[in-house]
């Protein structure tokens, strides 16, 4: 039987870990949201992307095949789906992929997936260090799929950028909040960023009036699912829980952090209100994270070794007795 994605709900954030996977590995993305969708189509056209309504969702995702990849733990999945599976006596085999090295994926909650994409040695090690009983049946190595995604697509996903971005002829500052940040941060950097630099904020709300989404200014919002296209065109201000520090790796980007972050030596520094004080100490970073590079990311030289790997995975797995009832 085939193997399928699932985005549920509105996790927006799934979008560029998902849909650029999907595509590599031409399988269908089941999702539920109309906002999910739309998205997608707009800025991941070649992926096959159905809509289904929740109640339908577990019929149709059984019908299609027996193997399901996504960024939501399995335990939820057995949740969703768990009366649809009794009632068809036999079990969707799933397969984990983490959002990265946010802190979020990397806990003990992992420990109940039996197939994990990993980024590389160093999402190995982290998974090991969290037991000392694994549960783990195959952990592959995907390294940064989504970066050879945006190289191979570069010219169609900028010109998906917002203008305001696009034109800016200032140094472009770029904020990666989460939903649990301080909206002072936000003000904090309006007041310390020095002339010439122009502040950019990429935050998807869960609820339109929360109180970081009002403070961001219509022009200073990003709003496409991409994180690569930016990244590449700015100087990246973070907190210490976000996976983007890992992913400006790839390029010459200066990285701040507002609080300490176990990596704050190498990845980044704290920004201080002294903005051409705190370059100067971040250039020197660049060899060091130039050194972490190869451990974050198993490297491939192409989308096709890491496809061919996944598909043999997929090839064994629904090869499998998928019969629990």
């Amino acid at each position: 039987m085939g193997s399928m994605g699932l985005i549920y709900g509105s996790r927006f954030e799934d979008i560029d870990h998902m849909a650029p996977l999907m595509e590599i590995l031409g399988l269908p993305l089941f999702v539920t949201d109309e906002k999910i969708l739309e998205s997608i189509r707009t800025f991941y056209p070649a992926v096959n992307v159905q809509i289904f309504l929740p109640p339908d969702l577990g019929k149709a995702l059984l019908k299609t095949g027996n193997t399901l990849i996504s960024c939501i733990p399995t335990s939820k999945i057995r949740r969703l789906f768990g009366l649809e599976e009794m009632l068809e006596k036999r079990a969707l085999h799933t397969i984990f992929v983490p959002h990265g090295y946010a802190k979020e994926d990397l806990t003990n909650g992992i420990l109940g997936e039996k197939h994990i994409l990993v980024l590389g040695k160093k999402m190995v090690d982290l998974l090991y260090s969290l037991t000392t009983i694994y549960n783990f049946k195959t952990l592959v190595s995907i390294g940064n799929y989504r970066y050879l995604y945006y190289k191979k697509n570069q010219k169609f996903m900028e010109e998906k950028l917002e203008k305001a971005f696009s034109v800016a002829k200032e140094h472009k500052a770029l904020f990666f909040p989460t939903e649990l940040e301080d909206p002072s941060h936000i003000s904090f950097l309006r007041d310390h960023l020095k002339e010439g630099w122009k502040l950019f904020v990429k935050y998807h709300a869960k609820k339109i009036n929360d109180t970081l989404n009002i403070e961001i200014h219509k022009e200073e919002k990003l709003d496409t699912p991409y994180i690569y296209p930016y990244l590449e065109k700015g100087s990246l201000f973070v907190v210490e829980d976000s996976n983007a520090v890992y992913d400006a790796l790839f390029f010459n980007t200066p990285t701040f952090f507002f609080k300490d972050h176990p990596e704050l030596d190498t990845l980044g520094i704290r920004f201080e209100a002294n903005l051409d004080e705190s370059l100067k100490k971040v250039e020197k970073l660049q060899m060091k994270k130039k050194e972490i590079l190869p451990y974050a990311f198993d490297q491939y030289n192409s989308i096709d070794e890491i496809k061919v790997k996944v598909l043999a995975l997929l090839k064994d797995i629904s090869e499998g007795d998928d019969t629990i009832y």
